[in-house]
């Protein structure tokens, strides 16, 4: 094993692409695994670093024996010797191709988070790989980087698979390469890590090569009137697809354990999170106020007002978290104010909501417990009531207060699941 990690990977291939001398270079990468290694290229050449959307054609019936590849800006690119060979029809790869164009171009939107494309008309641009051994690939991107009109491409790969370079040496002007292997699987032995590279990291990576600000995390506190303020703990990952607000009663506000291991597995999703108390400290006192769905719901528009005016805050779409006596706040904030892409939730009663959830289109998931007689059917009706998209989930022990570790685990992954899907960036963060 030559290197530790793509991170190892890159700054060895840093060196030798820099021999190269080539003029305002642009550093492309095949993502997911491609980025950190094209990310230490792009700093030691000084260069901006972008994706390139391709993703694999496999045969049908053998996934693993490639056809093809497609790429962004319409690009196809086919091994006609194995098609024929394969008497692949051409209808199937029609329509292999626009699944795979649509799950491609599903990706990159999310991984570039809404970074703009750099330029590269006229340029020299440097095509990052963690390991080459298929020349469809390349083909396809070289494809889309001519056709965005790239005056010549480089690729950078760490480790090559020998009997794919002369393919390469057809679709790229040269070749910069530390390790030469002789089959397909061999290339991931070149590297003691290879774990699968997240796309949360990616978006880290490419928001840190655009100069954006690092990591946010600190304690706010929100003014509404003369009351106190209301306090909460914001953390924003770089490249944050998103902000999820909790609400949540003063039973279990925003230091809660339960509430601060869920904001950490949204965090992982590349995610922001706003752990709030809805209530000021003395209001906490009085259990009326911990029941009273309107003054948490008139709170929870106060902060999401507060997110959607902060400069550094405002382009994050927002999603609402609503845990036990927060649902139904979650569902009338989300009703009046209209400023919430997705909400999550979970072992709460909604009925207190129940006039205000005909005018919630907002996509919606509805987390109860095995055992929550009561609460299922509350979530029953309001979901036949939602406007919007509506999915109802049963997970074992997610009553409330949500139960041990596997059950918050589980809670976490379907409510980053939901609200990766639903919340989409508005525009570039801002640096």
């Amino acid at each position: 094993m030559r290197f530790t990690d793509r991170g190892d990977a890159g700054r060895q291939l840093a060196d030798r692409v820099g021999f190269l001398r080539l003029p305002r270079p642009v550093v492309a990468a095949v993502p997911p695994g491609g980025v950190p290694v094209a990310f230490e290229v792009a700093q030691r050449l000084g260069a901006p670093l972008d994706v390139v959307g391709v993703r694999t054609l496999g045969a049908p019936l053998q996934p693993g024996v490639i056809v093809g590849a497609v790429g962004e800006c319409r690009v196809v690119v086919l091994n006609q010797r194995l098609v024929k060979q394969l008497s692949i029809a051409k209808s199937w790869l029609n329509a292999e191709a626009n699944r795979a164009t649509a799950a491609m171009t599903g990706q990159v939107g999310r991984l570039r988070n809404g970074l703009p494309s750099p330029p590269v008309l006229g340029r020299v641009v440097v095509l990052v790989d963690d390991g080459t051994a298929n020349a469809l690939t390349v083909h396809a991107a070289v494809d889309v980087l001519r056709r965005r009109g790239a005056a010549r491409v480089v690729l950078a790969s760490p480790v090559v698979a020998v009997n794919a370079l002369p393919a390469l040496r057809r679709h790229v002007e040269d070749v910069a390469r530390l390790e030469q292997v002789s089959t397909r699987q061999a290339v991931g032995r070149g590297y003691r890590d290879f774990r699968p590279v997240s796309d949360n990291k990616v978006r880290r990576l490419l928001s840190v090569a655009a100069g954006l600000q690092p990591d946010l995390a600190c304690e706010i506190a929100v003014r509404d009137g003369d009351e106190g303020p209301l306090m909460g703990n914001l953390a924003v990952p770089v490249g944050a697809m998103g902000l999820i607000i909790f609400a949540h009663g003063p039973s279990d506000g925003r230091r809660s354990p339960e509430r601060r291991t869920l904001a950490t597995r949204l965090g992982e999703a590349g995610l922001g999170t706003l752990l709030v108390d809805l209530l000021t400290e003395r209001e906490a006192t009085r259990p009326r106020a911990a029941r009273d769905v309107r003054l948490l719901a008139d709170r929870l528009i106060t902060v999401t007002r507060w997110v959607a005016k902060r400069p550094e805050l405002g382009h994050l779409p927002i999603g609402y978290f609503g845990v036990g006596t927060g649902v139904a706040a979650a569902f009338v904030a989300a009703a009046e104010t209209k400023l919430a892409d997705a909400i999550v939730s979970c072992g709460g009663y909604p009925d207190p909501a129940t006039g205000w959830l005909p005018q919630v289109a907002t996509p919606t998931l509805l987390i109860i417990g095995t055992r929550d007689t009561a609460i299922r059917a509350a979530n029953i009706r309001a979901q036949c009531a939602l406007r919007g998209v509506a999915e109802l989930e049963t997970v074992p022990g997610a009553t409330y207060p949500i139960g041990g570790p596997a059950t918050r685990q589980r809670v976490g992954d379907l409510a980053a699941t939901w609200f990766v899907d639903y919340l989409r960036p508005l525009t570039a963060a801002a640096g």
